[in-house]
């Protein structure tokens, strides 16, 4: 049997994959696509904090707010960048999985009231969380 690969490993080397061709940006993708990949680290991190104080019953409004303000300040820092690899498209999804307040089990592309636009990006999060690329 073979051991996982750990998930930084994984990460690092997807991001060295491009999906697009870089030559056009240079390294500035590459560039971008690490600090994408450190910044899910990060946000898988802050994001477990969040939920672990959330639960906590002694946990004043001003805990439970500082805990939430950290991951929406990577999430803000993972808007900013461009991905062009699916680490990074991974990272951005997970961001949006952080938005929707669930890892992975919010993207129901089947809503019916939600326009198609939105069910198709619904339906990408949905598949690249899928890839459990993060996982």
């Amino acid at each position: 049997m073979i051991a996982p690969l750990p998930r930084s490993m994984l990460l690092r080397s997807l991001s060295a994959a491009p999906l697009v061709d870089n030559d056009c940006r240079g390294s500035e993708a590459m560039v971008e696509d690490a600090a994408l990949v450190q910044l899910g680290d990060l946000l898988l991190s802050a994001w477990a904090e969040e939920v672990r104080v959330s639960r906590l019953d002694e946990a004043s409004e001003e805990e439970v707010f500082a805990a939430c303000a950290a991951p929406m300040r990577i999430a803000d820092r993972i808007e900013a960048l461009r991905a062009s690899s699916v680490a990074g498209l991974t990272v951005k999804a997970l961001a949006c999985a952080w938005c929707h307040g669930d890892y992975g089990d919010v993207y129901d592309p089947q809503r019916p009231k939600a326009p198609q636009e939105c069910r198709l990006a619904d339906g990408i999060v949905g598949d690249l969380l899928a890839m459990r690329v993060l996982a």
